[in-house]
């Protein structure tokens, strides 16, 4: 008997171990990231592949550990095997026992790795609690005695989306949901007026106008419970100053509506800069979110439901925009960003650019650095200035073409109307006329020399000779003066001068 008993107690033991390392989790199969069938695998073993757990004494504890280790605030329900899609492969955990205090799954009881008899049909799953989730309070149920108690609304058609537009049109910060159906408003006074958080479990009476959706507490064992929100959740657009916050789509948790457009602007205090990341991405065809840096002058985008890595941008503001088609809503997205110290982030990298942006390739448009726009920025400034200084130097230079060739044109219209300068110079004792012809303009001068042809009346005429030849007296004389002036010609012009005439 006693070695039976023994036998158990190391059973137990056994099936109560503690998981060694940690696991990694994730949801499989929902209509969202907050929800779905639980996987998981151990990261310390290489190759060990996904596998699920079996809901075997899983509860809402078990939840609550599991969504806190995904960053989500909290778990509204655990389900057991049918509510999500059935897994396959390896089933790897069963019997867990979290107490809810638990960092991560990995420091759960559970009875050990592959040591179960279940199946698919079993698989275990979960809805997390959604960002903007700020915990379950206890309220007064009299209205004299309520800490929220503004603008109450009551309606069978209750969500979490009605009950925060609803406050958020009003101008409260703050929307509560109680007993299913009912919402309240309040502001920062009243927030802090509701004590210290109660246990999410708490919290679990179903919105009458979505089951999946938790609206506080009320008639039953937890009564008076209020599940608080906040009321930017779903909002379209705005100026965000906290140094954290949540970003969600238009309408959040539930779809957002098509023909929308909305800005958000962030600013965070000087000397930071904004590291932003998805927590959820699931846009339709058409659908698209654009993030601008006005300071560095970049502008990306993103679509489809691939959750990328943004990581930090090195500016102190940041517009984003979302705009959906005509075509068919989606179920949204939520950013998450906090400001950091820009000379911690520096410190942290070897090169400080490296730091910032650009984001990963996955993104459909990469933008620059503050450091590469600062570059390009003095690249581009120093280009438009050797190209301004080049065209002032080609004009300079075609313009003096023109005058030049202008010029040359009037120069050959003077030299053709203006007649030659004509110097003239006779030689009386020779019987010779020199001139000089000068061409205005042409850098040039002609020298013409005519020697007149003596007329036989230049000399007496004499009585017929005795012979009868006709022959003038002194006919020898004449003779020799015409021979004289012939061979004066042939051998005119003498050399030309040792300089021209200017």
């Amino acid at each position: 008997m006693a070695i039976q008993a023994l036998c158990w107690s190391l059973y137990a033991l056994l099936l109560l171990r503690t998981c060694e390392g940690v696991l990694e989790l994730r949801l499989v199969d929902g209509r969202n990231p907050f929800e779905g069938r639980l996987e998981v695998r151990d990261k310390d073993i290489i190759g060990r592949q996904w596998g699920t757990v079996c809901d075997d004494r899983w509860g809402i504890k078990d939840a609550e550990v599991a969504c806190r280790q995904l960053g989500f605030p909290g778990a509204m329900w655990a389900h057991g095997g049918g509510r999500f899609p059935h897994g396959a492969g390896r089933i790897w955990l069963s019997e867990l026992r979290c107490d809810g205090s638990e960092a991560n799954l990995g420091e759960c009881a559970h009875g050990g790795w592959e040591t179960n008899f279940c199946d698919h049909s079993q698989d275990a799953g979960v809805i997390c609690h959604v960002p903007g989730y700020l915990g379950c309070y206890r309220d007064f149920l009299l209205p004299d005695d309520r800490v929220f108690y503004h603008e109450y609304l009551r309606t069978f058609a209750m969500t979490i989306q009605m009950c925060t537009e609803h406050c958020r049109g009003l101008g409260y910060k703050y929307a509560g949901t109680q007993r299913g159906t009912e919402c309240f408003c309040g502001q920062d006074e009243h927030f802090a007026r509701l004590g210290n958080r109660r246990k999410d479990r708490e919290c679990q009476d179903q919105c009458a106008g979505d089951p999946d959706q938790i609206c506080g507490s009320g008639y039953l064992e937890n009564s008076n419970r209020l599940t608080l929100y906040d009321a930017t959740m779903g909002a379209c657009g705005g100026n965000l100053t906290e140094t954290d916050a949540f970003i969600y789509s238009p309408g959040f948790p539930g779809n957002y509506t098509k023909h929308v457009t909305c800005t958000w602007t962030i600013t965070v205090p000087e000397y930071h800069v904004i590291d932003l990341d998805f927590t959820m991405l699931q846009l339709s065809d058409g659908d698209v979110i654009a993030m601008e840096d006005p300071a560095a002058g970049f502008r990306t985008t993103f679509t489809g439901d691939v959750i990328p890595e943004v990581g930090v941008t090195c500016a102190e503001t940041l517009h984003i925009s979302f705009r959906s088609a005509s075509s068919k809503t989606g179920r949204g997205f939520v950013m998450t960003y906090q400001a950091l110290n820009r000379t911690t982030v520096y410190n942290e990298s070897a090169d400080w650019r490296e730091a910032c942006w650009p984001p990963k390739d996955d993104l459909l448009i990469e933008p620059h650095s503050h450091q590469d726009f600062h570059t390009n920025w003095v690249l581009i400034i120093g280009i438009a200035v050797g190209a301004g200084v080049a065209v002032l130097v080609l004009c300079v230079m075609l313009l003096a073409i023109v005058l030049t060739k202008r010029k040359q044109q009037n120069n050959r219209q003077q030299v053709v109307e203006m007649p030659d300068v004509v110097f003239e110079n006779k030689n009386t004792a020779l019987g010779l006329e020199a001139r000089t012809r000068t061409r205005p303009f042409a850098h040039s001068t002609e020298n013409v020399y005519e020697i007149p042809t003596p007329s036989p009346n230049a000399f007496y005429e004499s009585p017929s000779s005795d012979d009868g030849s006709g022959t003038p007296p002194g006919g020898n004389e004449y003779e020799s003066s015409l021979d004289f002036l012939q061979g004066l010609r042939e051998s005119w012009p003498p050399p030309p001068p040792a300089h021209e005439m200017p």
